[in-house]
């Protein structure tokens, strides 16, 4: 009996406060599901009564409509309308008001429309789906049966995030969300204004419950209600928050889905009348009929391809390429060509000192109309510094490339892949791209030529035993290295027959062994090109000195193979603690796609994420200096 007084005076409140504001006793608001020329709206009514569509009169300026759909609580056949009920479960909700907002729960429930779909949130630090939308009034009652977990925070916003999802998901007439709280909001990562925007574009109702408390903030359930078009209801106490749900369950309650196919020129202000039997007052809304549209917005999406030729990225890159072409036209129009014998030469032996070039096989440079484009560049730019260390690079890691096409390729890379991240990410990363992929590519030169030399030193001792061994039989210096060039493995057999070739056209046997020393880094090779001085100056025994130089190479490579094993604890230890990071972020935001917005969306969490890779890149390369020992 007390409860039904105090719904009937909590009914009694929003009559006189409605009265007292001029409002009319039945309501009208839009509901966003139907697309024009289809409309709808929610006729709530002073209180729960049987309705049928022969007793509701719609006009449009006056006009009234036809096909008029009437579906209620009253009167529906099927689940027309969602309520997502929210409840607060943050720290200071502990003890009685949590119990307090648990039992109000199932009294909404109780008193709920049993076509009406519920579904139950509880939120703190986290957002909980204790129970998704279900018509089972067990099942909901059973989900309020046991107290929520208290926890730290109050994710108010992400609990109204929650409650969109799930009606989405859900896709009813009508929706709305009862929250339930006694605080502020603490800890929320979306912001306000984005979630109640979304909410309030969906026509989806806020009916906020404030329970005061020393954290209280009214402002914001009020702004959260209004923005939405619901209402906020401040429970005095403990004891009000039954009734005051009660109250919200019989307003839901009698709300009615009215429905019809407008028949109003385009761009056009219309203004709905809806009138009932027996409710005094007519109910109104306005709209303005919206403008033709031969290609819904939805239907036509450019295609990948489209978005990355059309993208600003693209026609920067573009303009940027025409004027890299330009100068490089210029200058070479401009540019002193000059054609030295010593470089002509030098196609055909290793000069020390000297940058390699590309060998031709009549020793001739062919003519300029007979070449390719990125032959002439080739051509052009093959005397620049840059262009003979790449070159050098080139050779020696065994990339059947030249310097030009090496570049080409490489910005081209650039290009594809700054278009593709600056769809994908954004614009930090397509300037990742410019670092990434240079940076990529100069990694895999440089670990081939380390590979390289790392074999070549491995080999040594084994070639310079054969080479002591055709000492003894009595041939020359030169003769054992032509012995040893046959049997030897790559890249030992190349670099060997590259000096052979060196030393036939004319250049002195040490000199032609200090090339191939430059290109190894391997100082113990210079040990047998001071034997053959010493030989050729001084008529020493050099089967015997090498014997020597053997058994020193042989220590220092056993040397190096006890240190690569001790330091490689540290080299794993280095790209694990480099991948940790990218891993984390990857799986993060796999897991939980917001979880990671303000940091590729904000200012701060840019600059923050540009200081982690920062601070990652160069702990990476201490770690990496450290563990590289020199032998």
């Amino acid at each position: 009996m007390r409860r039904a007084c105090a719904v009937l005076a909590v009914s009694l409140v929003l009559l006189l406060a409605g009265a007292a504001n001029g409002a009319a006793p039945a309501t009208l608001a839009p509901t966003g599901a139907p697309v024009f020329p289809e409309r709808s709206f929610i006729l709530d009514l002073p209180a729960p009564r049987a309705l049928t569509a022969a007793q509701v009169r719609v006009t449009e300026n006056g006009v009234p409509v036809s096909g008029l759909r009437l579906d209620g609580a009253a009167g529906s056949q099927q689940s027309q309308s969602a309520v997502v009920l929210a409840i607060d479960a943050s720290r200071s909700m502990a003890g009685k008001p949590i119990a307090a907002a648990v039992a109000a729960a199932r009294e909404f429930v109780a008193h709920r429309s049993p076509k009406e779909e519920i579904a139950v949130v509880t939120f703190n630090g986290a957002v909980s789906t204790v129970r998704p939308f279900t018509t089972d009034p067990l099942s909901i009652i059973s989900a309020l049966g046991t107290t929520p977990k208290i926890g730290v925070g109050t994710k108010l916003y992400e609990a109204l995030a929650r409650g969109l999802q799930l009606i989405a998901a859900a896709d009813p007439a009508t929706a709305s969300i009862v929250v339930l709280t006694d605080g502020r909001d603490v800890g929320s990562i979306v912001k306000p204004a984005t979630v109640l925007g979304r909410l309030a574009r969906a026509h989806i109702r806020v009916f906020s419950v404030g329970i005061p408390s020393p954290t209280y903030d009214a402002k914001t359930l009020e702004d959260m209600a209004s923005t939405t078009g619901g209402s906020y209801v401040e429970a005095t106490s403990l004891a009000r928050l039954t009734p005051t749900l009660d109250g919200l369950a019989a307003r839901l309650g009698s709300e009615y889905l009215v429905s019809y196919r407008s028949r109003q020129n385009p761009r056009t202000g219309v203004t709905v009348s809806v009138a009932v039997q027996g409710v005094p007052g007519v109910a109104s809304s306005s709209y303005v009929s919206p403008a033709l549209s031969f290609v819904h917005p939805a239907v036509y999406a450019p295609s990948t391809t489209a978005r990355i030729v059309e993208s600003p990225t693209t026609v920067a890159f573009v303009v940027l390429a025409v004027l890299v072409l330009v100068i490089f036209a210029i200058t070479n129009a401009v540019r002193h060509r000059i054609d030295p014998l010593v470089e002509r030469v030098g196609g055909f032996v290793s000069l020390p000192g000297a940058q390699p070039t590309a060998r031709q096989g009549s020793g001739q440079t062919a003519p300029a109309a007979s070449m390719g484009l990125l032959e002439r560049a080739q051509s052009s730019v093959g005397r620049r510094a840059w262009s003979g260390r790449l070159t050098a690079s080139l050779d020696l890691a065994g990339i059947a490339l030249t310097s030009v096409q090496v570049v080409v390729l490489t910005a081209g890379a650039v290009v594809v892949f700054a278009l593709i991240l600056n769809l994908l990410v954004g614009p930090l990363g397509a300037l990742a791209s410019f670092v990434v992929i240079p940076y990529g590519v100069r990694y895999f030169i440089r670990t081939k030529i380390r590979r390289k030399r790392q074999a070549f030193s491995e080999q040594l001792p084994d070639n310079l035993d054969v080479l002591a061994s055709a000492l003894r039989a009595g041939h020359s210096l030169v003769g054992a290295l032509s012995v040893v060039a046959e049997d030897a493995s790559e890249p030992s057999k190349s670099e060997y027959q590259r000096v052979l070739a060196d030393e036939r056209f004319g250049v002195p046997f040490e000199d032609a062994l200090k090339v191939t020393v430059t290109r190894m880094q391997n100082r113990d090779l210079e040990q047998v090109a001071l034997i053959s001085r010493l030989q050729r100056e001084m008529g020493s025994n050099a089967a015997e000195v090498l014997d020597r130089v053997i058994e020193t190479v042989r220590g220092k490579t056993e040397l190096r193979r006890l240190v690569r094993t001790l330091t490689a604890q540290g080299r794993l230890s280095r790209w694990v603690l480099s991948g940790i990071p990218i891993v984390l972020i990857l799986v993060i935001s796999l897991i939980s796609p917001g979880y990671m917005h303000p940091l590729l969306h904000t200012l701060a969490g840019k600059i923050i994420l540009g200081v982690a890779a920062v601070l990652v890149v160069s702990g990476s390369i201490v770690i990496g200096k450290i563990v590289d020992i020199k032998i």
